[in-house]
């Protein structure tokens, strides 16, 4: 195994892949400990996916610190070790969440194979995708987010304004996420973020690193995903919208895809002993933060090139 350690942990993988032209097409995927039957069915599923959406390998970066010797590998060889499927392991301090550093973690990889631009999609394990294959076609690299994924799930004990919210993604999604990105730029001029209310609860159903595609070239632009989010409580999929959108160069949102969390709909507890509504309170209050951080950054900002991570910020 070849290993890169970087500030954030450490990194390490069999091969390098290659890029033509530096552009690739790549799915990522955390997790850890899988088994046979389990890996079957993802398999299953991104095979379907594939048809549509033609990507290179699935970066499937398996948390080192979690796994349980070679469960997920041996579960890969059980399923016939499928060639599109490329396994990275990641691992850090035991005392930092690893949220951030399994994406960046595949990032860092990427660029140690030569990729400079393409369409990223990072989504969970568990997640299911149900709408039209035919919705992944023609879509455009140069845009920060190509298309944007929407989730169905919702968790019980939600708000009824939330629950009418998701309703309206489904049925009215531009208009649904065009109120939020308004919303969006009313609370940015607020520090305090004393009035965000129910919105912050809206803004977790879309744009979440459940199913969400991702412009590779604006993920290296940013610097990657967020580190200061594992002590925040997550969000890094907020923090990275809300820089692309300090950036300016968020496309008006025309495309759209819906996805299933299967760990809401079975109220699964996340591994952090978490209920769905628990796991959305922590995202709320991770919300604050990063909205709180990013104000005074923005301010502080010269305008002078893009609204990156902070060097001393990085995970790699």
């Amino acid at each position: 195994m070849k290993e890169f350690v970087g500030p954030g942990g450490v990194l390490r993988y069999a091969k390098r892949l290659s890029f033509p032209g530096g552009n690739a097409r790549v799915v990522i995927v955390r997790c850890w400990n899988k088994n046979a039957d389990a890996m079957r069915a993802f398999i299953q599923h991104w095979e379907r996916i594939r048809e549509k959406f033609f990507f290179r390998t699935i970066i499937l970066v398996i948390d080192a610190d979690r796994e349980t010797g070679t469960t997920t590998l041996d579960a890969l060889k059980a399923c016939g070790d499928p060639p599109w499927i490329t396994p990275i392991f990641v691992s850090g301090p035991a005392e930092v969440r690893n949220w951030t550093r399994l994406l960046n973690g595949a990032l860092k990889y990427l660029h140690l194979c030569g990729a400079v631009e393409g369409i990223v999609c990072v989504a969970s394990f568990e997640a299911g995708f149900d709408s039209s294959l035919d919705s992944l076609l023609k879509l455009e690299e140069h845009h920060a987010i190509p298309i944007i994924g929407i989730r169905r799930s919702k968790p019980d004990g939600c708000t009824n304004d939330v629950a009418q919210f998701i309703a309206k993604l489904e049925s009215a999604p531009t208009q649904a996420v065009r109120c939020i990105l308004d919303a969006e730029y009313r609370f940015f001029g607020d520090p305090t973020l004393t009035n965000i209310g129910d919105w912050a609860q809206q803004a977790l159903f879309f744009c979440r690193n459940t199913f969400q595609f991702w412009s590779l070239e604006w993920l290296f632009r940013i610097k990657g995903f967020d580190p200061r989010c594992n002590a925040w409580g997550g969000q890094e999929d907020t923090a990275m919208r809300l820089r692309l959108w300090l950036n300016d160069c968020i496309q008006s949102a025309g495309r759209f895809f819906y996805y299933t969390d299967k760990r809401v709909t079975d109220g699964t507890l996340t591994h952090l002993g978490e209920t769905p509504m628990e796991k959305i309170h922590r995202e709320v209050a991770a919300i604050h933060s990063v909205y709180g951080q990013y104000y005074g950054e923005c301010k502080a900002w010269d305008r002078q090139g893009d609204f990156v991570i902070p060097t001393v910020d990085f995970d790699w």
